[in-house]
């Protein structure tokens, strides 16, 4: 009866953890999927909404020397 129970508790708490390693898991992807497609957007250098093409900012940290007139 004991071997039972023990089996019962960890079955239940097997399935209660794939459960919400489940969800936790969904969350997270869906919370950094949107961030993964920008940074893959912007080392592209193409914006992938509308197809136009992202100039370097100044202060982006991808200008080179020559951009800033360092020398």
């Amino acid at each position: 009866m004991v071997m039972l129970v023990a089996l019962s508790a960890f079955i239940v708490g097997y399935f209660l953890g794939k459960h919400y390693g489940y969800v936790s898991g969904y969350q997270q992807g869906a919370a950094e999927a949107p961030l993964k497609l920008r940074e893959e957007s912007l080392e592209r250098g193409i914006c992938m909404l509308c197809r136009e093409v992202v100039e370097n900012k100044a202060g982006s940290g991808t200008d080179t020397a020559a951009e800033k007139n360092e020398y």
